[in-house]
């Protein structure tokens, strides 16, 4: 019994905010395991499943309060509104993740600069090169 608050999708990725049983939310993915973009906790090519053909819970984000998705071509973004923080993984190839390098991130991980700020929205786009995210000056 989950309730679909919204849904994003990237290139060859998905993912969707639902509420929980007995309350808070959960962020889903399914589609392309290339590069970290789903978040599980798995290495795609090691684990040769390079594809999530049903939805699956990110386990990282479990419990967090999570407002906001968005996903561009190679990552994934998640934000919590009430926290101000804001987790990113995939393709970090161009430092679209925020994380100050170009590593490639399977996992949700949070940016450190986020939590001392108030997030309001983020947005990816139909690339893999760029991300953002609104914070208050």
């Amino acid at each position: 019994n989950k309730k679909v608050l919204c849904v994003r999708a990237g290139v060859r990725h998905t993912l969707a905010l639902a509420t929980e049983v007995g309350g808070g939310v959960g962020v889903y993915v399914w589609g392309s395991a290339e590069n970290g973009k789903l978040g599980l906790p798995f290495n795609a090519k090691d684990m040769g499943v390079m594809k999530q053909p049903i939805p699956a819970q990110i386990p990282t984000l479990q419990g967090l309060p999570v407002t906001f998705i968005a996903c561009g071509e190679e990552y994934s973004m998640a934000v919590c509104y009430d926290t101000s923080a804001v987790y990113t993984w995939g393709s970090g190839t161009y430092g679209q993740l925020g994380h100050s390098n170009t590593t490639n991130l399977s996992v949700p991980t949070l940016i450190p600069t986020t939590t001392t700020s108030s997030s309001h929205g983020a947005g990816g786009g139909g690339s893999s090169h760029h991300n953002l995210t609104a914070l208050p000056s």
